[in-house]
Formats: structure tokens, sequence, C-alpha cells
């Protein structure tokens, strides 16, 4: 893009009445004098021209952002050309979130380098607040340029696609009620349940987030480590999150089914238990195209909201299987508790999950666009708003 500025105007134009001028009188000194003019019209195009294709730029973003908290973004420009860049325009394309259509605006992405030297570098920054969490898209930006003439303004694209990862904010209401009073009594059994070895599974690590009453003493003073003692699987020890990501979803239905998913996990954090998440498996393409490796999209055991969180971000509507066809891989879920989280859940997914299900199993949570009739084993309820 060319922004010709009011002396460069005038410059052509006197050329051309110059080359008129000598055509008219044959005048020798009137063509050197235009051809002058003309040199300097073509030096104000061709400086700025060849600098900006050698400009390099490099957009640095950090390293843990959290929607709704401000994140520096950080452009450096490098100049390795011979020629010095006068009022050098640079400028950042606002980033968009995989579900809109348009980008979000970002106060102070603009910035003005007044001289640039050889193998100088300028570091412009500016603020970026996401409004909700998943991958937000940085399309290029914009590098422009007057030359050492300053006569002809020279604006050029420069591809730097990038794209970053938000993770959600923890949840400040209150934790979404899950369970009705009897199933909060049973709960309440599970989490107390002893430690005599007739009761116990395995032992294992402690890992942050784990209730302070499975640490096993007598392990942890003979390891010198904190030992854990996991009791043998029965109900409300353990939920599974299952959450449909299969591609072709309109982009506000699944926005609503993320949103559901943090408060879910939230909630089921918030009662101790192991929480367990599934989804289908990645597009790799579509994450290469972004600059991103694909996603795990199985998560076992966990206990805490920092290990959660950049699962839940990184959730898109990307896969190519179903996910009762994901589900499969999955061993025996009978006796765990099972939320399932899907915009349109599949009969089919719904009616394998209760195939040999416990009759001392806690009912399956199925969070849907729609209600649909309740039974002993399927509880329904509504998506929460995006």
């Amino acid at each position: 893009m060319f922004k010709p500025t009011a002396p460069l105007l005038v410059i052509v134009l006197t050329a051309i009445f110059l080359f008129l001028a000598a055509t008219n009188i044959q005048g020798g000194w009137l063509y050197l004098v235009d051809a002058l003019l003309w040199a300097v019209v073509l030096m104000a195009f061709i400086l700025p021209w060849i600098n900006l294709r050698r400009l390099h730029c490099e957009r640095r973003l950090p390293g843990k952002v959290s929607a709704g908290e401000a994140c520096e973004v950080s452009l450096v420009v490098t100049h390795p050309g011979r020629w010095p860049l006068m009022f050098v325009n640079i400028e950042d394309k606002p980033p968009r979130h995989w579900s809109m259509a348009s980008a979000q605006a970002s106060a102070g992405s603009k910035g003005l380098i007044v001289s640039l030297k050889k193998n100088e570098r300028f570091s412009h920054n500016y603020t970026f607040t996401p409004e909700r969490s998943g991958i937000w898209l940085f399309e290029g930006l914009t590098t422009g340029s007057f030359g050492p003439l300053g006569l002809l303004g020279l604006y050029r694209q420069q591809s730097l696609k990038q794209a970053v990862v938000v993770l959600p904010r923890l949840p400040l209401n209150t934790p979404l009620q899950l369970f009705s009073a009897e199933q909060q009594q049973a709960l309440q059994q599970a989490r107390h349940h002893s430690h005599y070895n007739e009761d116990i599974s395995h032992y294992r690590e402690y890992q942050p987030g784990d209730n302070r009453r499975q640490i096993h003493w007598k392990n942890t003073a003979r390891q010198q480590k904190l030992i854990v003692a996991e009791a043998r699987e029965e109900p409300y020890q353990q939920a599974m999150v299952m959450v449909d990501t299969l591609h072709g979803q309109e982009p506000e239905n699944f926005l609503r089914v993320v949103e559901t998913a943090s408060a879910v996990c939230h909630a089921l954090l918030k009662q101790n238990l192991a929480v367990h998440c599934l989804a289908q498996a990645a597009d790799p393409a579509r994450w290469t195209a972004m600059a991103l490796p694909p996603p795990t999209r199985y998560l076992q055991s966990q206990h805490n909201w920092e290990q959660l969180s950049p699962w839940l971000a990184t959730l898109m509507p990307d896969a190519s299987v179903s996910l009762s066809a994901a589900l499969s891989q999955q061993g025996d879920l009978s006796s765990a508790l099972l939320v399932v989280i899907a915009a349109v859940p599949e009969p089919a997914l719904l009616e394998r999950l209760r195939q040999g299900r416990q009759t001392s199993a806690p009912p399956i949570l199925v969070f849907a666009e729609q209600l649909q009739p309740e039974d002993a084993q399927l509880q329904y309820r509504l998506l929460l708003p995006a």
C-alpha cells in the first residue's frame, strides 16, 4: 500500500511540466532537471521498498495467559539493511478467538520508530486482555516507512501468524451443585474411607491437591516421603468428565459446553474427587497450522485446577471421531461418577455407559442443550451460558 505526500505530488507535477516544456522549446538542461526529479521519485519508492523487505519482525508472547487478565505482547523489529529507516510505523493486527469472526481491538498495538539504523533493534510493548479462554490467533502485522527522503509512505503486510493458549479463570462463584442430599451423604462416606489393609488398593506418591487424610503415615516414615494410600475403587471416589469435541458444532454451543465443563471440574475438585478427563483426539493438521502441538485429550487422576485448566483451554470442535469411539479405549468405568457434556449427546454413547452399570454406582450426569426424561441412571441438566 502506498501513501504519497504533498511534496511528492508537487515533484511529480513539476517533472511532468518540465518534460512538456523541454519538448516544446527543445531545452537540454530542462531534460536534465526533469531526469533528476524523476530520479528522486524513483528513489523515494525503491529505498523504503528494499528496507521493508529486509525488515525482521518478531512477536513475543508471555508463557502463561489467563482469561480476563492483561498480558504484555512485545513486538521486536530488527533492521539488517544498509540504509536507515525513518519514521517506521508498526501495527499488530488485533487477535481473535477461534470462535469469533471479528478480532478484538487492543489499545496500544500501534507503534512509531523515529529512526532505525543498520542492525538496530527496536521493541514496542502493548497489553492485551483476552475476554475468554481458549485459542487466540494473531494473524500478522503491518510495517510502513517513508524512507530517508520522507516523500512516499510504503506499507507492507508481514506474515507473522501465532497462537496463544489462554487458560480459564478459576470460577469465583459458588461451586455447581452436582449432588442431591443422598448423594452428598454417600460422598462423605467415601471420603472418610479408612486406612485398614483390607480397604487399601495401592500406594503412590503424594501429589499437590491430594486430601491429607489419604496420607499413609507408616509408609511415609518408612520411605522418607509423603505416600498416599488409594482405597479400593468404590462409588464417589473418582469422576470421569467426558466432553464431545466432534467437528461441525456451532461455536456458540461449544463455548457453552466448555463453560459447563469448567464449572463441573471446579465442583468436583471442591469435593476432593480424583477427576479424569476425556475428549476425542485433536486433529493434528489444524494444530500444526496454528504452530501449536496437538494437545492431550485424556487426563488421569487430576486433583487441582492448575492441572485441569490447560486441558479445558485447548478444547475445540476439531475431532473426526465420535466420543463413543474414543470411549472404547478406556477401561472399566462401571463404578465411577460419569459426567457427559455435549450439546447433543449420542444415544449410543449413553446406552454404552449404562451397560454393566452397578446398582450402587452413582447416576450418570448429562449436560445437554435440551432436557430429556430422567431415569434411574441418567440425570439431564442444561448447559451453562457461555
